[in-house]
């Protein structure tokens, strides 16, 4: 995310205080930076407006595996069950699954 695109995330943020997206795209930007606690207070509140809402729960997911959280699996696997489909999930389950060597479900 380039220092535009936080610009106007934030901007987005200002203008309709109810929207999720921009939440979410200021907790990646955040997390890029090894920010990770304005990584969580951001997604922290698009899931505070959508508690179900798989990107933001990936985001926290991957917060988590940023502090060596042994919460970061179930994290991963809620995100998961908002959307199955959500690729970076799958993927992020699969890093977890292959560093605790279990290979068969990776």
């Amino acid at each position: 995310m380039t220092r535009s695109d936080a610009n106007a995330a934030l901007d987005s943020r200002r203008a309709d205080s109810s929207a999720v997206e921009p939440r979410i795209r200021l907790g990646d930007l955040f997390l890029s930076t090894y920010n990770a606690p304005e990584a969580r207070a951001s997604y922290t509140g698009a899931l505070r407006l959508d508690s179900k809402q798989a990107r933001a729960l990936l985001g926290m997911a991957n917060v988590l595996t940023f502090e060596g959280s042994g919460q970061a699996v179930a994290a991963v696997r809620a995100s998961l069950a908002a959307n199955p489909t959500l690729a970076p999930a799958e993927a992020l389950l699969a890093r977890h699954q292959l560093d605790a060597e279990q290979y068969d479900s990776a």
